[in-house]
């Protein structure tokens, strides 16, 4: 366990010298997820004061803690994959499987700096606007925090799966797409999905970002407790503690067939 943690420490410590290391990169990174609020303040405009958002405090509101979950999707979702092929390009992933260190501890402290970047990026959306454009947060985001970081380690489970393909297949997660879509599409990112057709809108409740972004709504905008959301935590718990150990079965797996191809180095 101690070697675990010291191995997870160093990923960590690594990858979060390397973010800030290029400055400008990283000062973009954080200006976007600021930007993201402002890209959604115009169609907000041509919205206008649409019922089906009213206790969500308008389409603004609604669509800014949509765009949050999703945000947190697509770091999470691609991040650990894009480090994986990063790591091959630049000719060190051998190195990195070459060492005593535990493949569990490269799970962990490769994905850890994946979750604590998305979070910043999270939060500095959410205080844009509040700060810029005055929506009302009625809930306190310490409330929300466990919502977020349980949604956001099932994303992580997603982005072993990526990753998985990423080793095998050397190129880009095709189901990336899919699910990306299905998400932003389905999951109530931009507009509930109850005003889709029956037959189509039912998909949304297997996904998980519908949870994690119905959670934060009723916490951060309707000012409920956390209490009151037992059944979205035990069912966000439940696709983390489904995915999460396959997604990391599917990695150790596919890194063993790679390593028996000897197509683990190829790029």
């Amino acid at each position: 366990m101690k070697q675990l943690f010291h191995c997870a420490r160093a990923f960590f410590i690594r990858d979060a010298q390397n973010a800030v290391s290029y400055r400008f990169a990283f000062v973009y990174g954080q200006l976007t997820s600021i930007a993201r609020t402002l890209l959604l303040w115009l169609p907000a405009q041509l919205v206008g004061n649409n019922p089906i958002f009213n206790q969500h405090g308008g389409f603004l509101a609604y669509s800014v803690t949509g765009s949050v979950m999703m945000g947190l999707f697509m770091a999470s979702y691609g991040g650990f994959a894009s480090a994986i092929s990063s790591e091959r390009g630049v000719g060190t992933l051998e190195s990195v499987f070459a060492t005593r260190a535990p493949l569990s501890g490269l799970l962990l402290g490769g994905s850890a700096w994946i979750v604590v970047q998305s979070l910043v990026e999270a939060t500095l959306t959410l205080a844009a606007a509040f700060l810029i454009f005055g929506i009302k947060l009625h809930g306190s985001l310490l409330s929300a925090l466990p919502i977020i970081i349980l949604t956001n380690l099932t994303f992580v489970a997603f982005g072993f799966f990526s990753a998985a393909f990423t080793v095998l297949f050397k190129r880009g997660d095709p189901f990336r797409l899919v699910v990306g879509a299905a998400s932003a599409l389905l999951g109530g990112v931009f507009y509930p999905a109850d005003v889709l057709p029956r037959f189509i809108s039912w998909i949304g409740e297997l996904l998980p970002i519908t949870h994690g972004a119905r959670a934060l709504r009723a916490i951060v905008l309707q000012g409920q407790s956390l209490g009151l959301q037992v059944k979205e935590l035990m069912i966000l718990a439940g696709f983390c503690g489904v995915l999460f150990p396959l997604g990391v079965w599917a990695f150790y797996r596919s890194v063993q067939l790679a390593k028996l191809d000897g197509t683990l180095y190829q790029y």
